[in-house]
């Protein structure tokens, strides 16, 4: 069961069409009009009146029977678009997912193993924590899963095989054995699809002696991780800046019991960026430039990541997704939303960046577009290489 209320931004970008039969809808309140739709995520349809241009519907103001059809036409059409970049959805204002119960299923002394089960994740550790802990931590993982569907550029199909698998470890040792990366608290195993997470970094010590989470200081770790683990159906179709600075975006928004609120972002994304600074601390950020960002290969990501030395890299990423979903263009995401849709037509992935992203800047004129961006958030930042030539 979810809530969402919305706000309203601008729309742009021609549409991807998928041609099906018109047919009549009936919403919730039982009106009746005929459509054809075109196009359909997670939460929404969007449908072609004849002669009338288009809109978006929450699937939720759908009769049962057209909802029903609509996950329907989705499985039947795979590759039709999750949106139209031409009429986008309004960004959430808020997200809530009330579905956050959860509860422990099966218990193994040796190896220790405690699984808990709700209703879109299984979780799994090695120390048996108060349930209450396990709830709050569900809470965490259904309202980014919530999120990530609600953002109106296409992020989630809807279409979920199975729930999504989370392990927790009590030490840092059970959690690098595990194959957590050396220095992190939390990380997603593409190999094995699932999300690691070292209870340690969340502030639950082991045999669950503290009862709650270190909220504030470290649980944008979890909201990073499970965001790439709602987005695994994608593969290796995103480059890897905008994989990590979508779950970066993610992470960022503010978060409260299962509430996602995304109507102070400037603000929060600024704080979030600045999270590891003294406050006293006046000296620039340093920031990758976005021509050198794109061009960045997952291995040399990891070189960075692995050397302790992605702190500029993140916040890089984390500000350049946000300036492309929220300001860049006409500042609704519809670039954003093309450039998806792109990489599910099989688009190459340069090409699509280059349509979508780049649409016809230089690498100088990006940077001085996201430059503009960065400051106009009150942030002081200098580019950590220099820019090339026009």
């Amino acid at each position: 069961m979810i809530r969402i209320a919305f706000f309203a931004l601008g729309l742009l970008i021609p549409p991807v069409a998928c041609s099906t039969e018109v047919r009549e809808w009936t919403d919730r309140s039982g009106r009746k009009f005929t459509a054809e739709i075109i196009a359909n995520d997670a939460l929404r349809a969007t449908f072609a009146l004849p002669d009338r241009g288009k809109f978006v519907l929450p699937r939720a103001q759908l009769s049962d029977a057209d909802a029903a059809y609509v996950v329907q036409w989705r499985a039947e059409h795979p590759l039709a678009p999750l949106v139209d970049p031409a009429k986008l959805a309004p960004w959430p204002a808020e997200v809530v997912a009330t579905d956050i119960e959860i509860k422990l299923k099966s218990e193994n002394a040796t190896p220790p193993a405690f699984v808990y089960e709700g209703a879109h994740f299984v979780v799994q550790s090695d120390v048996k924590l108060p349930i209450g802990v396990v709830r709050d931590l569900n809470a965490v993982l259904e309202g980014t899963r919530m999120a990530v569907m609600a953002l109106p550029f296409g992020l989630h199909s809807g279409i979920e095989g199975r729930k999504y698998r989370v392990f927790l470890f009590s030490t840092a040792e059970q959690y690098g054995l595990a194959g957590g990366p050396t220095a992190s608290g939390g990380s997603y195993d593409g190999a094995n699809d699932r999300m690691l997470i070292s209870l340690p970094n969340l502030g639950i010590l082991a045999g669950g002696g503290k009862q709650a989470f270190d909220y504030q200081r470290n649980l944008f770790v979890v909201k990073h991780e499970v965001t790439h683990l709602l987005l695994r159906y994608w593969g290796e179709s995103f480059p890897i800046w905008f994989s990590e600075g979508i779950a970066e975006v993610i992470a960022a928004t503010p978060y409260s019991r299962g509430r996602y609120t995304f109507t102070a972002m400037d603000t929060a994304i600024r704080s979030y960026v600045q999270k590891w600074r003294n406050p006293r601390d006046t000296s620039p950020l340093y920031l990758t430039p976005p021509g050198a960002l794109m061009a960045m290969t997952p291995d040399a990501w990891q070189a960075r990541v692995s050397g302790q030395t992605a702190y500029e890299l993140y916040n890089s990423a984390a500000l350049f997704a946000y300036f492309l979903v929220r300001y860049d263009g006409a500042g609704d995401g519809a670039a954003v939303a093309g450039f998806l849709d792109a990489l599910r037509r099989g688009v190459p992935r340069e090409k699509a960046i280059a349509d979508y992203i780049r649409r016809g800047r230089s690498d100088e004129k990006l940077a001085a577009d996201f430059a503009v961006f960065v400051r106009r958030r009150g942030l002081k930042f200098e580019f950590d290489s220099p820019l090339p030539s026009r």
